[in-house]
């Protein structure tokens, strides 16, 4: 983890790949702020839930904190991640930069927004990158879970399956699709812009051990476990010979200043 954007790996356009000709130079996986739901344990998948006041603060930092890593604004003080910030794009130079899909729930759109709206960038929505349905489980918190069934629960914390006798989507469906609309959004983007993707915890984990292919060792989908509310992962694509894609991971659960009850929820959730 990381505290600010001066301590990511450098500018994100500094490391082009050369084998990424026709696809996005970068890829972004950014996990919405902190819900309600969020700060009381609860398991939200497909419900609709607004940030909370601590979610807003979270994504507004992280949107400043984007915005500066990619060069699209300037902070007054370098040093200081609360000093004014100077965008220095246009809205038709954010759109020949970058390309923002975002699921369709309000939570992961306030977020994709605290990035676009200040440089006037256009957020796409797309229903593939929405968030794991946890079916009647939702709205319930860890208590309630392993009290009314312990044994199905005891089977979804240790990755095997507890959760799919109640309904909920698997997270081999979650991480197919996923990653399947992020390839698709990968090649649309071209190779003059980055990839921005807005979405959720669950799903972004199951996306990230999609790409890199770690769900063929590890059907379990527990090798990388969840990010914080607010923070990112960066992933690098390149081509391959056939044509197919290849992914790298540069950076995963970064982000301005941490939060601890954002870091708080990762260790008693994990990746959902």
């Amino acid at each position: 983890m990381v505290d600010f954007v001066e301590n990511v790996a450098g500018n994100v356009n500094n490391s082009i790949n050369s084998a990424h000709e026709g696809i996005a130079r970068s890829v972004m996986l950014i996990r919405h702020g902190q819900t309600p739901y969020n700060a009381q344990f609860r398991l939200q998948g497909m419900i609709d839930i607004a940030l909370d006041e601590s979610g807003m603060d979270q994504v507004t930092r992280s949107g400043k904190a984007l915005r500066v890593l990619f060069g699209a604004s300037d902070l007054e003080d370098p040093k200081d991640p609360n000093s004014a910030e100077h965008v220095r794009i246009t809205p038709e130079e954010a759109d020949a930069s970058f390309v923002a899909i975002v699921s369709p729930l309000i939570r992961a759109q306030q977020t994709a927004h605290a990035f676009a709206d200040k440089i006037g960038l256009h957020v796409h929505v797309e229903n593939g990158v929405r968030e794991r349905f946890f079916g009647e489980w939702e709205g319930l918190n860890r208590q309630q879970i392993s009290e009314q069934w312990p044994e199905d629960f005891n089977a979804w914390v240790k990755g095997e399956g507890g959760e799919l006798r109640h309904g909920a989507e698997s997270k081999q469906e979650v991480g197919e699709r996923a990653a399947a609309t992020v390839e698709e959004w990968t090649r649309k983007t071209g190779s003059d812009r980055d990839l921005l993707v807005f979405s959720h915890g669950s799903c972004l984990s199951q996306t990230v051990h999609k790409l890199l292919g770690l769900d063929k060792v590890d059907p379990s989908y527990k090798t990388i476990g969840g990010m914080g509310n607010g923070r990112w992962a960066r992933l690098i694509p390149s081509l391959n010979a056939d044509g197919s894609i290849r992914w790298r991971l540069d950076a995963y659960d970064q982000g301005p200043a941490a939060d601890p009850t954002s870091q708080r929820l990762i260790r008693i959730w994990g990746a959902a």
